[in-house]
């Protein structure tokens, strides 16, 4: 082969290897399976409990909407919040330290 056929050999293999995704979608528990996103519940009776909990983290939001309304020359003006908190932990299983 020449090298322009290597060069494009090359380069479909990089462009190849760039679109496999780095990430991992699913972790094994022993036999079981625990996918990205699973339950809290879940994860502990397939895996029990974490070695140890690190990244504890209490993020809140919240939203406000209001709105008005006229009713017979009279202005009235309704709203409400909705707060959202959201917890994030990061539990690790067989790390080898």
């Amino acid at each position: 082969m020449n090298k322009p056929i290597y060069f494009l050999v090359f380069a479909a293999f990089c462009l190849a290897m760039l679109s496999i995704p780095s990430g991992s979608l699913a972790f094994r528990c022993g036999e079981e399976v625990v996918a990205r996103g699973a339950s809290t519940a879940e994860v502990l009776y397939k895996c029990g409990e974490p070695e140890y909990i690190t990244g504890k983290k209490k993020e809140v939001k919240g939203t406000f909407a209001s709105g008005t309304e006229f009713k017979r020359s009279t202005t009235y003006t309704t709203g409400g919040y909705q707060q959202e908190e959201i917890k994030t932990e990061i539990w690790h299983y067989n790390s080898r330290l």
